[in-house]
């Protein structure tokens, strides 16, 4: 026997079905569009900003948020800005993420100087979105290593004929930048020895080869090639 559904039952059939039917996804209707990413921003900079802590040479660097694109991280969205808002020279560079300031070779910044780097609103992210805001940040340099003593000291007379020649420094040095290039000693001709650096008292020293000549003037010279543990030449 056939069963026959009352209207009512009809119309809450077709309600399912005509629900059923309604959801997203499938079909020619297509699926709606990821929500527009948020503007970037520098997670982490570099130098940090303390009191006369920077190198002179530092290595400036802003680490993004998110994947940027390359071509918006330039010389005009990166800059660097000395005393009185001086433009201080650089390239720049972006990759993983992280955007990179680099002084021209053999540029250093002043000493004990406070310097601001900026990231700008030109800088935009890969979806398109630029920086809300302008990112700068600011530090200040530390001091170039100086020769605060020598031994013999300048001018000194009745020198030891098998005298050691120091030279002690007001900060520690990287021990590699103490070498025979970067310490010498002239007399009539340069003097052959070795040198050494003692890490404990910040001292480089000259020990010559044999002993030093009665009579004879020398001239011991610190290069500029030695370099404190910041990277700071002499």
């Amino acid at each position: 026997m056939r069963k026959l559904l009352s209207p009512a039952a009809l119309f809450v059939s077709l309600l399912i079905v005509t629900m059923t039917g309604c959801g997203g996804g499938g079909g020619s209707g297509g699926t709606a569009s990821a929500p527009a990413g948020l503007a970037p921003t520098v997670v982490s900079d570099t130098p940090a900003a303390l009191p006369s802590s920077a190198a002179l040479s530092p290595r400036i660097t802003a680490t993004f948020s998110e994947n940027m694109k390359a071509s918006s991280i330039n010389g005009t969205t990166f800059t660097l800005t000395g005393p009185m808002g001086a433009t201080v020279s650089g390239t720049v560079s972006y990759a993983n993420r992280v955007a990179t300031f680099t002084l021209p070779t053999n540029t250093l910044l002043a000493a004990n100087t406070p310097y601001t780097a900026m990231i700008t609103v030109g800088a935009t992210a890969t979806n398109g979105k630029p920086m809300a805001v302008a990112f700068p940040w600011n530090f200040t340099t530390g001091a170039a290593p100086t020769v605060s003593f020598t031994n013999p000291t300048m001018g000194a007379t009745n020198v030891l004929l098998n005298q050691h020649i120091t030279a002690t420094f007001s900060e520690p040095m990287k021990a590699f930048t103490i070498i025979a290039a970067n310490f010498s000693v002239v007399g009539a001709s340069a003097l052959n020895g070795s040198v050494s650096y003692d890490a404990t008292n910040n001292t480089a020293i000259f020990t010559p080869q044999t002993p030093l000549t009665a009579g004879d003037s020398y001239t011991a010279t610190i290069a500029t090639g030695v370099q404190d543990t910041a990277g700071d030449s002499l």
